[in-house]
């Protein structure tokens, strides 16, 4: 049996549409976005158990604040949510400081 709310946030469609497919038999509710700005709307109306969090949003940036800046956002709102962080690039630092403030685990594309 599924339970849970999942939401995935990803630039990538494609990587988005791979998530939900791979998590489909896990959760109850799975939310896809392609943007962070929606994220704040979408914890206030719903119990969000996991969220799958890209670290890049805007074109030419890849330096992964955006995902660390969100990341620190969603768990502002519920420090019990388990965020992952998703990326295409294997940043061996960028992991690190994602782990020390807060995510649980950190996912290199492809995967």
């Amino acid at each position: 049996m599924t339970t849970g709310t999942i939401l995935i946030v990803d630039a990538d469609r494609e990587a988005l549409k791979s998530l939900e497919y791979i998590v489909n038999s896990e959760f109850e509710k799975i939310i896809t976005i392609s943007t962070p700005n929606r994220i704040n709307e979408i914890l206030g109306k719903n119990d969000v158990d996991v969220v799958l969090l890209g670290t890049n949003f805007n074109s030419g940036v890849q330096n992964g604040n955006e995902g660390l800046f969100w990341m620190k956002e969603i768990l502002k709102h519920d420090s019990n949510i388990s965020v992952v962080l998703i990326t295409d690039s294997g940043d061996i630092e960028l992991a690190v400081r994602a782990i020390k403030e807060g995510a649980v685990d950190f996912i290199l594309k492809p995967w």
